[in-house]
């Protein structure tokens, strides 16, 4: 198949329209780039994961996922350590928080990766096999099988066979066909230069503090960067508490060394939503399909969604190669059975656990009962799996 470029009509026709080039839509698109499908791929962005909202970890299982060498991967991580009632300020310039006393260490090994670099290798080979890649474009508005767009300023129409929503939390797609989820976290998220060129520490780590409601602090190492962040449930703050301010104050109030003591005076904070409702009961309806975030598939406990994202992607992408071969997009309705199998047990679990964390996480009045709370709503405790 050539190569196929960006052209300046307003109307396009494909086989397969994906809305968002995040993990799920670009795994999409490189999963299907070599089956003379005729896919679109469009993201509102106009520079690739540009501005990231995320911490880059994935477990070490996710590069089985692809049948090629992935570039991007950063750092190897070996475990997970949670801190409770401990404040990662006093030791974050040197990232010496090994020696910090944790309540939890777990197995799990993984990888801290560059989500641009790789986001990036994926849509460049995307567009070698012919795929047409449209950034700087939103979708405002699905109709059937069309799709109204603003590009540059300028409105396209993109009419597809097959529409795949990877658009996010806040997803038109599944809002069109009523999939849409209701609760977020707020997360807030600094990728930062690292200043020593010591050894690099190979284990994530969690901060839970009463202050940071319904959510926790992280610090993700990776061998030149090291991502800090939080994520908090809004709802959970005093109704006359001003909110658009809360994840930038918590964070000042937790990592504000990382800030004065940083080389790296490009790094900006970035923002974005954690999707916590769980599981869409219909990520599929006739002709649409939604994946990763905008499917419900980030875990509601742990905010982790890039491994869910892209498996999600491989699933979709057996059942759109099918509905292409019959002619016919009733296969879709598979995937939702797929999801099912692979997803729902542990993030009904995770659901639960989040629905828990909303109801108590308030009534922890001592360190104690906060101590133990967390123990019951947290992966690395075996409370949390009783």
């Amino acid at each position: 198949m050539s190569k196929k470029t960006e052209t300046p009509r307003t109307y396009f026709k494909c086989d397969l329209l994906i809305i968002g080039a995040g993990p799920a839509g670009a795994a999409l698109a490189v999963f299907l780039s070599a089956t003379g499908l005729n896919i679109i791929l469009i993201d509102k962005k106009s520079h690739i994961e540009e501005p990231l909202r995320c911490a880059e970890y994935v477990p070490a299982v996710f590069t089985g996922l692809f049948d090629f060498k992935l570039r991007g991967i950063d750092n190897s991580i070996d475990k997970l350590q949670t801190f409770i009632n401990v404040k990662p300020c006093g030791a974050i310039k040197e990232l010496n928080l090994d020696n910090l006393h944790h309540a939890s260490e777990m197995k799990a090994p993984g990888y801290i990766i560059d989500r641009r670099e790789m986001i990036k290798d994926w849509i460049t080979r995307f567009t070698k096999y012919g795929g047409i890649y449209l950034p700087s474009t939103k979708a405002l508005k699905i109709s059937g099988r069309q799709v109204t767009a603003l590009k540059d300023g300028r409105q396209i129409i993109i009419r597809a066979q097959i529409i795949a929503g990877a658009d996010g939390p806040l997803s038109l797609a599944a809002g069109h066909i009523g999939s849409a989820g209701g609760h977020f976290l707020a997360g807030i998220n600094l990728k930062c230069k690292n200043i020593n060129t010591g050894r690099i520490s190979q284990s994530t780590k969690v901060f839970f503090l009463p202050e940071i409601r319904g959510g926790y602090a992280w610090v993700f190492p990776g061998r030149k960067f090291t991502n800090y962040g939080l994520g908090v449930d809004l709802a959970l703050f005093c109704r006359h508490f001003e909110k658009s301010g809360i994840q930038k104050h918590l964070f000042y109030q937790i990592f504000g060394q990382v800030l004065s003591d940083s080389e790296d005076k490009r790094a900006k904070l970035s923002s974005g939503l954690i999707p916590v409702s769980g599981i869409t009961i219909n990520p599929v309806q006739k002709n649409i399909i939604l994946l990763g975030d905008a499917a419900g598939l980030c875990n509601p406990v742990t905010g982790a969604g890039i491994y869910n994202a892209v498996y999600s992607s491989r699933i979709a992408a057996e059942y759109i190669k099918e509905a292409a071969a019959v002619k016919s997009t009733s296969v879709l309705q598979k995937i939702s059975k797929e999801y099912n199998v692979y997803f729902k047990d542990s993030l009904n679990r995770a659901l639960v656990k989040r629905k828990e964390i909303s109801a108590g996480w308030q009534n922890q009045k001592t360190t104690q009962q906060f101590e133990k709370f967390i123990k019951k709503t947290w992966v690395a405790f075996r409370q949390y799996w009783n």
